[in-house]
């Protein structure tokens, strides 16, 4: 797919913006859209995982303003919308210089990448995963690499689609529960 990185420099912010096909925007969320972010974040989490108490615990702790907050201002983190028609489709969280320790070198962690279940099948979780590639490439990255449940079933078969390979497993904090996610990699 052609696209093009366009520099973007509202509200002091110099974090680059996608426009795809002139159909789907990604550009950075805003500390001004935390309270968006929030809602976006819960919404999708509820719609792809099901509902116990870990969920509950698990979207208490990482989605809270607080923690969203904080996620917003660290310098190794960006946080992304992906807009259609100018509506909020989906968001992704990318974290720079963070590796298992079975990937070399320097590499980037798309950490979250969610499309809400009314814009799935419309190439945007797509046009997020080629986004994070581009970003993972200017930021010299040597993988882009990501943790999925080994339930997720359509994740995967999205991850396996786009290149991704499964490379290894890691402990993922669920709620209280320790789990060993899978762990899947891109060179790029």
């Amino acid at each position: 797919m052609n696209f093009t990185l366009i520099q973007q420099y509202s509200s002091g912010s110099n974090l680059p913006g996608l426009f795809l096909n002139k159909m789907t925007t990604i550009n950075p969320v805003l500390p001004s859209e935390l309270p968006l972010l929030r809602s976006i974040a819960i919404q999708t989490f509820e719609e792809t995982y099901p509902e116990d108490a870990q969920r509950t615990l698990y979207i208490h702790n990482n989605y809270s303003t607080e923690a969203l907050e904080k996620e917003l201002h660290s310098p190794d983190t960006d946080c992304f919308f992906a807009r259609k028609e100018g509506k909020v489709a989906g968001f992704m969280k990318l974290v720079n210089f963070r590796s298992p320790p079975f990937l070399e070198g320097s590499n980037t962690e798309l950490a979250r990448i969610y499309v809400l279940k009314s814009f799935q099948g419309q190439q945007t979780g797509t046009d997020l995963l080629e986004f994070a590639l581009e970003y993972a490439r200017q930021k010299q990255s040597r993988y882009l690499w990501l943790l999925v449940w080994e339930g997720n079933y359509k994740g995967i078969q999205f991850y396996q689609k786009h290149g991704f390979h499964l490379v290894g497993r890691m402990p993922f904090l669920y709620g209280a529960v320790w789990e060993e996610d899978y762990v899947y990699a891109i060179e790029i």
